[in-house]
């Protein structure tokens, strides 16, 4: 009689592939990362598929006698994972269903599978037959022949023909305020999703079960706070805390859902995230990437870089790290560095500007933003695989919109990516100082950063569509007419400046990839000019100009970029006729300047914009007439007499002006109504030529959408 068959050790149910006996879980036969306890917990489910395999019998099964654990929390904690990784659901799932109060049942049809030979077959009697050597027909050597030039062919196509592209199937919008924060990365803990959306003086956390109408505010016991990151488990926030977006943030671990928030070890970050063992954090400060534990300490460098990188990821495996750091030619790219490598990181080739990717679940793509005909979209790339390891599918682009897409959030699954879309739209408006009524300012065009001629009758703008300055004839009704682009979409230009003839304007460019530079064009339309010693600002950044009152000379930001080291601002004089460039005494620290009307005094806040300072040519000294949380760009009357600025993260995002030699502030204007109203931000821009201060309305930044994908 035949001995009954082995129980089987490899199933197949949905997507994926369970091998007992190699100890591995396969999805579209790719590798999953799972740990063990998840692995055998699935295995004894997938082998009583549609029976009810009790808490206890997983008990005795996976614990043995005499191991001391924590039993609940330690189960709990494994079906976590393990729906995790199998992308299940607790309240519909696909899988696994729990009992309550009894265990848990497998659900998903299931397959087993045929298992290899482990030995050649003995004779009927028992006895292995003694080894011969077969020799076959020369019909046979021929078919052999012919099978194994059929197989070579077979792979030989398979390595060169080309691939189905990846597309985009729908996309699905996740929020609708407009206000979100696009240069944060989102996260997720597998239900809810996380970003962060500006609020007038403060940012709120936010999350969404996937709409709009879900959306709220995550409590924190901070005015501002970023989730960088949940563990691996559900169980843990990395948490951010901080007062002015762009500075370290203090990090804070907490407990869910309402634990409170634990800090660790005094750590300053510009970003965090959970390694994929759950035991540790990677983080970035001080232009490195550290590693610590949980809590904070023993902190190690792994790695030192040139600056701050953003937009961390490990691969499926986790064993390369990929992040967005500007590359040499300071264009945004990719870089990958292999854990624990000795080896420096190696930027991942390609032509275009790109930033900001991740892996799918899977693996087999990576997914990320890059810059082409003046926006950025959604790429992705297909990884090399066997069995051809060194085939690199060129990256293919998703999406194609006159909105720029932003960063590549796969959200811990395989064939989906949430992703910002920029809507940027501001409207500028003018505020009537004896009425306090505000009134638009070039109604339907996309203007920011509005400046007027001296003599009131033109306007330069940036075009918030593309980056590029405009200008155009004002009309009694404060519209323009005769708008004419002065520069070309391509670059990120800004804040315009007129002569004081009104017959040139002078503005800043940073064409992707490249440093700023300021530039004088022609009011009529024309071929800009560099202005400025360009070789001697090689490693330096040369922003927001200004004139001089009588039209000969500009002065301008400089920051410069010090490998290792904080970058180094100052300011500086430019002689227009000789280009020559003089640094203002003192100025280290300090960044963009207005000229006085009498051309006396220069006004700047420092590059922390914390403080407003005035400098007196006459004495060559600076004085501090001001402080605040976030000060704004400062703004001269007409006549000299008073100074205005605005601090943008105080509570309703006052403006203010200061009378010249008592410096002591007025209140001008409190946006609260405004900001109650829905509007995100009050930017204060200037003044237009009869004093009147011109504020922007931002009603929208980006919102978040997400994406299915056929990834083939």
């Amino acid at each position: 009689m035949p001995a009954p068959p082995p129980h089987p050790t490899r199933w197949r149910f949905g997507p994926f592939e369970l091998d007992l006996e190699g100890r591995q879980l396969l999805e579209n036969r790719n590798p999953v990362h799972i740990a063990e306890q998840p692995l055998r917990i699935l295995g004894l489910l997938v082998a009583h598929a549609g029976r009810l395999v009790t808490r206890q019998q997983l008990q005795s099964e996976l614990w043995t006698e005499g191991t001391f654990v924590d039993f609940e929390t330690s189960l709990n904690s494994a079906m976590r994972r393990l729906r995790r990784v199998l992308g299940d659901d607790n309240a519909q799932p696909r899988y696994i269903a729990t009992v309550p109060g009894h265990g848990y049942r497998f659900i998903a049809p299931v397959e087993p599978l045929a298992e290899p030979l482990a030995a050649a077959a003995l004779p009927l009697d028992g006895h292995r037959a003694p080894p011969q050597l077969a020799l076959l027909p020369r019909r046979s050597w021929r078919r052999i022949a012919t099978l194994a030039l059929l197989a070579f062919a077979a792979l030989a196509w398979s390595a060169l023909r080309p691939l189905p592209a990846p597309r985009v199937l729908r996309i699905h919008a996740l929020t609708s305020s407009g206000g979100l924060d696009y240069f944060v990365e989102p996260a997720t803990d597998g239900t809810r999703l996380y970003y962060l959306q500006r609020a007038g003086d403060h940012w709120d956390l936010m999350q969404t079960a996937g709409n709009g109408a879900t959306a709220e505010v995550v409590p924190l016991p901070f005015p501002s706070a970023q989730l960088f990151d949940v563990s691996p488990d559900g169980s843990e926030r990395l948490l951010g805390s901080f007062q002015q977006r762009g500075e370290p943030m203090a990090l804070w671990r907490q407990h869910v859902p309402d634990g409170a928030p634990i800090r660790l070890d005094s750590l300053f970050v510009a970003e965090a995230h959970w390694f994929p063992d759950g035991r540790h954090i990677l983080y970035v400060a001080d232009a490195a990437i550290w590693r610590a534990r949980a809590d904070g300490s023993a902190p190690q460098k792994l790695l030192t870089l040139s600056a701050n990188p953003s937009w961390l990821a490990f691969s499926a495996g986790g064993r390369r790290l990929r992040f967005t750091l500007n590359d040499p030619s300071g264009a945004p790219a990719l870089w990958e560095w292999r854990l624990g490598s000795a080896s420096a990181p190696r930027p991942v080739a390609g032509a275009l500007p790109r930033c900001c990717g991740q892996w799918t679940r899977d693996g087999r793509y990576f997914l990320f933003s890059a810059f082409r005909n003046g926006t950025w979209n959604l790429w992705a790339q297909r990884q090399p695989a066997w069995p051809f390891p060194w085939r690199q599918p060129a990256p293919v682009q998703l999406t194609v919109g006159p909105h720029s897409i932003w960063g590549a959030f796969t959200a811990r699954t395989s064939h989906h990516v949430v992703f910002y879309q920029s809507d940027w739209h501001e409207d500028p408006q003018r505020l009537d100082l004896l009425t306090h009524q505000f009134r638009p300012l070039l109604p339907g065009e996309d203007a920011f950063q509005l400046n007027y001629s001296r003599d009131s009758r033109q306007v330069a703008y940036m075009d918030t569509r593309d980056s590029s300055i405009w200008a155009g004839d004002v009309s009694p009704a404060v519209a323009a007419s005769g708008l004419r682009q002065l520069t070309l979409p391509g670059a990120n230009d800004s804040f315009p400046r007129w002569s004081p003839d009104g017959r040139w304007i002078a503005y800043a460019s940073q064409p992707v990839g490249q440093p700023t530079r300021a530039y004088v064009v022609s009011a009529a339309g024309g071929a800009s000019h560099l202005i400025g010693t360009a070789a001697a600002l090689r490693d330096t950044d040369e922003s927001t100009p200004d004139w001089s009152p009588d039209g000969t000379r500009l002065v301008v930001a400089l920051e410069r970029h010090r490998p290792q080291l904080p970058d180094l601002d100052s300011l500086a004089l430019v002689q227009l006729a000789t280009g020559q460039l003089t640094p203002v005494p003192g100025s280290e620290g300090l960044s963009t300047a207005r000229w006085s009307p009498d051309g006396s005094a220069l006004a700047a806040f420092s590059d922390d914009q914390h403080r407003l300072e005035v400098y007196q040519f006459a004495s060559a000294r600076w004085q501090v007439v001001a402080t605040g949380t976030a000060l704004s760009i400062p703004e001269w009357s007409a006549d000299g007499r008073y100074l205005y600025y605005q601090d943008l993260l105080a509570p309703g995002e006052p403006l203010f002006r200061l009378q010249r030699g008592a410096w002591r502030p007025q209140l001008v204007a409190d946006f609260s109504p405004q900001l109650r109203g829905g509007v995100h931000r009050c930017g204060f821009l200037g003044l237009m030529p009869d004093g009147s201060p011109m504020v922007s309305f931002n009603r929208a930044f980006a919102n978040l959408r997400r994406a299915t994908l056929d990834l083939p």
